[in-house]
């Protein structure tokens, strides 16, 4: 039989190893705490267009109908990118244009029977763009550049590409050059949309 007092001096010696694993807490002379903030961007990318409307549509011109290519002489009027991000590194961004056929929608070729050709295909539309006016909070670190002639036949087309440090702005008036195939004398109307990302 384990007398008494062994039992009690086994439990001390258990109860002492428990303590001795326990880590210690103490101080020290100093210490470092390492923390962050976040900065977001603030701001947006946009692009305005001429106000045309299917009541009030912009009016490019008129010519006679013929065979071969046409610049229409009025030009869209002005397409603004407008990028007003800030905490950007740079502030890039690339604009993007796309038309519809131009159909027939009053005048002769509206009648029935016709042979020759009542609208012109996105294949016959080109997007001439001359120089940008350019500026930017970034001290004149703008650069922009112009696609001076874009064909609009596979659909939405890069027309002009921005690199730059701080929020900027570039505006262009474009026109459209037709590659006429003998239409039908009328009125013709199709829908060119802009894009910027």
């Amino acid at each position: 039989m384990i007398s008494r007092r062994k039992l009690i001096v086994a439990a001390g010696l258990v109860s002492s190893g428990a303590l001795a694993l326990a880590p210690m807490a103490h101080a020290a002379p100093s210490g470092s705490t390492v923390a962050t903030i976040t900065l977001t961007s603030t701001g947006s990318l946009d692009v305005s267009v001429p106000a045309g409307t299917t009541s009030t549509p912009v009016n490019l011109g008129s010519t006679v109908s013929t065979v071969g290519s046409w610049t229409a002489p009025n030009s869209l009027g002005a397409v603004t990118v407008t990028d007003s991000r800030a905490g950007q590194l740079t502030n890039n961004w690339t604009a993007t244009a796309a038309t519809t056929a131009f159909n027939c929608i009053s005048g002769a070729c509206a009648g029935t029977g016709m042979t020759n050709p009542t609208s012109i295909p996105v294949t016959a539309i080109t997007y001439n763009e001359p120089v940008a006016s350019v500026s930017s909070s970034g001290a004149g670190t703008e650069v922009f550049t112009p696609v001076a002639t874009v064909s609009l036949a596979t659909g939405s087309a890069p027309v002009g590409s921005m690199v730059a440090v701080g929020t900027n702005t570039a505006t262009w008036s474009p026109t459209l050059t037709f590659l006429l195939n003998g239409q039908v004398a009328g009125t013709y109307e199709g829908t060119i949309t802009h894009s910027v990302a």
